[in-house]
């Protein structure tokens, strides 16, 4: 009886080692080689997992990890992916800036993909075509420089709101 009771003991022992050994928290900071700012929005995950998250407004990341050699990945627009190995409880990396990333993306207000790959009509506004135009708000400096946006007052009264249509009137289906 004592035997099976020791052994019992030993078998919970160790099943609360292995469990104490394979998961951590591991947190650290994220900075910008650029020019050392914190990185926000930069997305933190356990390789070959779903386990991830992303850093605060200061950069900071605090990631639950299991296994003994987890690796974790960094990841972000403009940013190259950095892959670094869990050695420690803290863990602070600096990303460095990926200038061809850049010019191959799309960014859309609900995706990101690669330029190639973007079957949407997209335009560029940038800030050569605007700098010596005067304009009071957003919605006058599309008008006429953005394909297919039209911009229309609601009513004639000095101030009020505007109605953008980004090929909507205009379009072939009129959808």
């Amino acid at each position: 009886m004592l035997k099976k009771v020791l052994l019992c003991c030993f078998f919970l022992l160790g099943l609360f080692g292995l469990a104490a050994a394979q998961n951590k928290i591991v947190s650290g900071k994220v900075i910008s080689s650029e020019d050392n700012s914190p990185a926000v929005g930069v997305t933190v995950q356990q390789k070959g997992t779903n386990n991830g998250t992303q850093t605060d407004i200061d950069g900071n990341y605090k990631l639950n990890v299991s296994g003994e050699n987890a690796v974790l990945v960094f990841r972000f627009v403009g940013l190259k992916n950095l892959e670094v190995p869990v050695t420690s409880e803290t863990l602070d990396v600096t990303m460095e800036l990926d200038q061809k990333m850049l010019s191959e993306v799309v960014i859309t207000g609900y995706s990101t993909e690669s330029k190639e790959r973007s079957m949407m009509s997209t335009s560029v506004v940038n800030s050569k075509l605007i700098k010596d135009v005067p304009f009071v708000d957003i919605n006058q400096m599309l008008q006429g420089n953005a394909p297919g946006v039209m911009v229309g007052a609601n009513s004639g009264q000095p101030g009020s709101s505007t109605n953008i249509r980004v090929r909507g009137v205009g379009s072939i289906t009129a959808g």
